[in-house]
C-alpha cells in the first residue's frame, strides 16, 4: 500500500483519536496492511498516550496482506495462484499476524480480527443467504466502504481532484451509478444536508457498524451527525430506483 498524501501524519493523528474517543467514537478499525502496520501504532500511542482505559474501546484490525517491517519498503502483493490456495491465510499466518498487531498496538487482546480479503474458494451465493439470515436474525453486518472511498462523499466533479480520491476516476461508473450520485446530490441539497449525510442515513439503517474514516474534527461532527437523520421513503425510493445489478467488485 503506498503512502498517500491523504494520509494523516501521527501529530495530526493523536488528537483526532483522542476527539473521537471524547465524542463517545470507540470502535476502531485498522489493518495490519495500512502503512505497513503504522495506523496500528499510532493507536497504541493514543491509548497510552491519553491513558484510554483499552476496556473502554473496541479495536477491529485485519490480515492477510504481507507487510514489511520497513517504513519505506512494501511487501509485493501475493500472486494470484496463492490467493487462490487456503494457506494463504493458514493458521501460521493468522496467528503471526495476530502477535504483531497485538505488539503494535501494545494492547493483550484484539476484539474484531477480520480476514481482509474475500476468499475465492466461497461462492457468491453462500455470502447473499448469510446477508439475509443476519439481516431476518438481527446480526450486525460491517458493509465494505460504504462512501465507495469518497466517490459518495463529493460531486462527481470533484473525482480526481481531491487528493483522497488522485488515483480514481468516473470512467468505470455505469450510468445508473451516474444516476444515482446526481440524486444524492439532488436530496442533501433539498435537504440541507451534506452528501456523504445521506448515503450514510441510507446505510445505518440497514447494517450495524459502517466504518468511516475522517481526516478533521469537523469530519468527526459531521458523521456523529447520522444517529438523528432518516430519509423519507419516498427519498429511499428515489435513490434505489435506478439501482442496475452488476458483478460484486472485488470478485473478479
Amino acid at each position: 500500500m503506498d503512502l498517500k498524501s491523504w494520509i494523516l501524519d501521527e501529530d495530526k493523528a493523536l488528537p483526532l483519536l483522542k476527539t473521537a474517543f471524547d465524542r463517545g467514537v470507540n470502535t476502531w478499525d485498522t489493518s495490519n496492511n495500512y502503512s505497513n502496520g503504522k495506523p496500528e501504532e499510532i493507536i497504541g500511542k493514543a491509548i497510552r498516550h491519553y491513558q484510554i482505559p483499552r476496556q473502554k474501546l473496541t479495536l477491529f484490525t485485519k490480515c492477510w496482506a504481507p507487510a514489511s517491517e520497513h517504513d519505506n519498503i512494501f511487501a509485493v502483493p501475493f500472486a494470484e495462484e496463492m490467493r487462490q490456495d487456503k494457506d494463504y491465510v493458514n493458521q501460521f499466518a493468522i496467528f503471526n499476524a495476530v502477535d504483531v498487531s497485538l505488539k503494535r498496538l501494545g494492547i493483550e487482546y484484539i476484539d474484531l480480527f477480520q480476514i481482509h480479503r474475500f476468499d475465492p474458494l466461497t461462492h457468491r451465493e453462500e455470502e447473499r443467504e448469510m446477508n439475509r439470515f443476519c439481516n431476518e436474525m438481527g446480526v450486525g453486518l460491517i458493509p465494505w466502504s460504504p462512501l465507495e472511498a469518497g466517490r459518495l462523499a463529493r460531486p462527481l466533479s470533484h473525482i480526481g481532484v481531491t487528493a483522497r480520491l488522485e488515483n480514481t476516476s468516473a470512467s468505470d461508473l455505469f450510468d445508473a451509478d451516474v444516476t444515482i450520485i446526481d440524486r444524492v446530490g439532488e436530496v442533501a441539497k433539498r435537504r440541507n444536508w451534506s452528501i456523504s449525510h445521506v448515503v450514510l442515513a441510507w446505510v445505518t439503517w440497514r447494517v450495524a457498524s459502517p466504518i468511516v474514516g475522517f481526516s478533521s474534527v469537523e469530519r468527526i461532527d459531521d458523521a456523529l451527525e447520522i444517529g438523528n437523520l432518516a430519509l423519507t421513503a419516498e427519498g429511499e425510493k428515489y435513490l434505489e430506483e435506478p439501482y442496475v445489478p452488476k458483478v460484486v467488485g472485488g470478485h473478479d
